[in-house]
């Protein structure tokens, strides 16, 4: 698990200005919800866009979750937390 600086430098070193403040990584941040602060990097999960995924994850999560980036070549998905505890119960589930 590592923390939203640490996930945007990252993407830094992977195309310069893409970790930044304005880029089109946080663009699905503009609808409301709270900001990710916590992210994990794990095997793509086949069920994310499954109803019975997100369910789950309207049952048992506090707070909001999104995929950040999703990589079918290298078989990876970036997900985002916004509450740091619901990370080792949705690892637990999903990875």
């Amino acid at each position: 698990m590592i923390d939203r600086n640490e996930f945007a430098a990252i993407w830094e070193k992977i195309r310069p200005g893409l970790g930044g403040p304005e880029s089109s990584l946080w663009a699905g941040e503009e609808d409301g919800d709270p900001v990710s602060q916590w992210f994990v990097n794990v095997k793509q999960i086949p069920t994310a866009n499954k109803p019975s995924f997100w369910d789950w994850v309207k049952e048992n999560m506090q707070g909001k979750i999104r995929c950040y980036s999703s990589d079918s070549i290298y078989n990876e998905e970036w997900w985002g937390f916004a509450d740091q505890y619901d990370v080792p119960l949705w690892l637990l589930k999903w990875a």
